[in-house]
């Protein structure tokens, strides 16, 4: 709270002073006409025993409050205790000092009137209110505490009374003990404060006997009606003005303060389990009132939302646990009734009625049906409240389509830009697949005509444009498939009809030309049917040939291999699979070819085919090389009378269509330039794919002449097999 001064003794008095108001050796006094001010009384250079000290009998004890009269016992110099009292005298056998004493900087009252007894507590002197502690210490300057009333002193000790402001709070002292007060109420200047438990002036909200009051900044205690910040307060004028909460009423008006006093103000009000409305003004509203869209019935007394029924103006009506009116059904004695317009319960209602855009059906008897119920050829269907259902409508975990007049749909729907279908029988929605007129129609789980493929229980399944699905061959994507006449589902690997096996891809589309199968070769035509007799390639056969170089195409066999230009058996036939005695690995584009057909079985050919000396543009022969030449594979073919085919680029020979997977290309100069050969290995006649030994390794790329890629003075001769 404050800490409390019990001693003040720090006066700055002029010596002068002080000898001119003290008289006697070693004590001092004020004279009867004098109170201690700021020239408070001083000896200077005095030496007292103080109340500490033994004098008399006191055993050392201090002064405690006591009174009495002067005694009658000779006094020892310094303090003296008689019958509960303290006594100061100068010397030993003097009478009892009075008046003021001034001893080792602290002010005491020897009260005259008592014999010159030590005064504690209030006391008066020369007109003036003191206060002393229990030792007898007068209160200067500052706050004191005796047997639990504070005071204030000025710096001369005169206490202060009335309004006093200290340490930044104001404080009201008794006018009469200059007690200061606390925990109360205190009118004054005509207007009434309250002083707090530590005695100041309380602003703003105070707490008082468990309730709110609210204090200017000068402590004037308000009442009224009051805004703070946008809300307002009722302070009860008859209350003295305490805050009032919960229901009150005003001038004939009555309100509601929920929480904190704040009263409300256009809109709702929740206090002891009821609901009540409150206008714009704060006050309550009574009878009917409409508010966000709904009706409400509010108690004429008391202002209360009513919930239940209620019997008004000779009529029935219904209000729900939010206290809206209810409108469209009601039930009434366990039996559903009709509720017009105006929230009143028709009981005389029949037949078809509606309310705020919802329709409803009563019987003769009045009550409104509820669940499937067919009304002149249509079928429609009411709610558990008797509303009837329009468009989606969920019932028993069936989906069923009413439209907007409300009457049950079947067959074919289009809604929100998809088709639905609906039994026919039950008007179910499809989920799943259905047959329709004879067709087979997939529905997914809301019931979507799916269109396209369709993925289901491991299988493929193709719906057309209009939903139907797909059997047989089907031309999709730019492909051909096969669906299962019966089922529909996507067939894939080898397929068996009545005109052949045909070969299907792992995503269903027949494949044609060459395939590579479990490492087996097979050929399909145009038509995607598998063609048994592929023929040969200058004798070899065509399918052991392209076998053999499938079982190599992704490995490092014949891929990588460099390029070697030694023209000669010796050093252009040894692919790195398959080296010299030494390791040396290497290969011209001749002798690419030539391993290859001899590994398909074309081995006992190869001295033939390095004998042949004719058709090379030079006239004594193609030269060394024997069958690592190009020229004599070309010259060996045009003896042996093979199919061949010259085309004048490369473009024409991929659109003649007359290339086949393992055919022999042979790019014919006029002997400027040099020639090259190699495999077709398009797995259809228009796939630009050669594979060939070019510089400076062996690859699969384009259809060129690695030496002459403008193809200028060059023939593309195409050696297929024997007629």
């Amino acid at each position: 709270m404050r800490e409390t001064t019990m001693w003040n003794g720090r006066l700055a008095i002029a010596a002068a002073a002080l000898a001119a108001m003290c008289f006697g050796a070693g004590a001092a006094y004020a004279d009867e006409h004098a109170a201690p001010a700021a020239e408070a009384l001083v000896e200077a250079g005095a030496v007292f025993e103080g109340p500490g000290d033994a004098v008399d009998g006191a055993d050392g004890q201090a002064p405690e409050a006591g009174d009495g009269s002067l005694p009658a016992e000779p006094l020892q110099q310094g303090w003296n205790y008689r019958e509960g009292l303290w006594y100061w005298t100068e010397s030993q056998g003097d009478r009892a000092a009075t008046g003021w004493l001034f001893l080792d900087g602290r002010w005491y009252w020897l009260d005259p009137e008592a014999g010159g007894a030590m005064a504690t507590g209030a006391f008066e002197a020369y007109g003036h209110r003191y206060a002393a502690d229990a030792s007898g210490v007068v209160i200067m300057d500052g706050w004191g505490l005796h047997e639990g009333t504070w005071y204030y002193a000025d710096a001369s000790g005169v206490l202060r009374t009335g309004w006093a402001y200290a340490g930044g709070s104001w404080y009201w002292f008794d006018r009469e003990t200059g007690a200061m007060a606390h925990d109360t109420w205190l009118d004054a200047g005509g207007s009434r404060f309250y002083l707090a438990s530590d005695g100041t002036m309380a602003t703003g909200w105070a707490f008082v006997d468990g309730g709110w009051y609210l204090l200017s900044r000068s402590g004037e205690l308000y009442s009224g009606w009051i805004c703070i910040e946008g809300s307002w307060y009722w302070l009860d004028p008859e209350a003295g003005g305490l805050l009032a909460t919960g229901l009150f009423d005003v001038d004939g008006f009555r309100y509601c303060a929920p929480q904190g006093g704040v009263v409300a103000v256009d809109g709702w009000c929740f206090f002891e389990g009821r609901w009540y409305y409150a206008d714009g003004s704060g006050a309550l509203e009574r009878g009917w009132l409409n508010a966000g869209g709904d009706t409400y019935w509010l108690d004429p007394e008391t202002g209360a939302m009513a919930t239940g029924f209620i019997d008004q103006d000779g009529a029935l009506y219904w209000f729900d646990e939010t206290g809206a009116l209810a409108k469209g059904s009601v039930v009434v004695d366990g039996a559903l009734r009709f509720a017009d317009e105006t929230g009143a319960v028709r009981f005389d209602a029949s037949g078809w009625q509606s309310v705020d855009g919802r329709k409803y059906y009563a019987g003769d008897d009045g009550v409104l049906v509820t669940g499937w119920f067919e009304d002149q050829g249509e079928t429609y269907c009411f709610d558990e409240h008797g509303v009837m259902d329009t468009e989606w409508m969920l019932r028993d975990g069936v989906w069923y389509w009413l439209g907007a007049d409300g009457a049950v749909k079947t067959g074919w729907q289009y809604i929100g830009g998809y088709w639905f279908y609906f039994d026919e029988e039950t008007a179910a929605m499809a989920v799943g697949w259905r047959e329709v007129d004879g067709a087979m129609y997939k529905f997914d789980a809301a019931g979507f005509m799916q269109t396209g493929w369709i993925a289901e229980g491991g299988s493929w399944y193709y719906c057309r444009g209009d939903g139907s699905m797909a059997t047989g061959w089907q031309w999709i994507g730019g492909a051909w498939y096969w669906l299962d006449p019966e089922t529909g589902a996507m067939a894939t690997g080898w397929l068996h009809l009545d005109d052949g096996w045909y070969w299907l891809r792992d995503w269903g589309a027949m494949a044609t030309g060459w395939i590579n199968e479990g490492g087996s070769a097979y050929k399909l035509d145009a038509g995607g049917r598998w063609v048994e007799n592929t023929g040969s390639v200058l004798g070899v056969s065509r399918t052991r040939l392209v076998e053999w170089l499938w079982s190599h195409e992704n490995d490092w066999y014949y891929w990588g291999t460099p390029y070697s230009n030694g023209l000669s058996v010796d050093t252009c036939m040894y692919p790195n699979g398959s080296p010299r005695w030494d390791g040396f690995v290497g290969m011209n584009c001749t002798g690419f070819v030539a391993h290859a057909y001899a590994m398909a079985g074309g081995v006992g050919d190869l001295d033939a085919i390095g004998r042949t000396q004719s058709y090379s543009p030079w006239p004594t022969g193609p030269g060394r090389g024997g069958y690592v030449n190009a020229w004599r594979w070309y010259g060996y073919a045009v003896e042996r009378g093979v199919e061949m085919y010259t085309f004048d680029s490369v473009a024409s020979m991929l659109a003649s269509g007359k290339a086949d997977k393992g055919d022999i290309i042979f790019f014919k100069t006029n002997g400027s330039i040099d020639c090259h050969i190699g495999f077709f290995w398009g797995d259809t006649p228009y796939e630009n794919r050669m594979w060939h030994q070019i510089y400076p390794q062996n690859c699969i790329s384009a259809c060129f002449n690695n030496a002459n890629r403008s193809e200028l003075y060059q023939q593309t001769v195409l050696i297929k097999g024997c007629w």
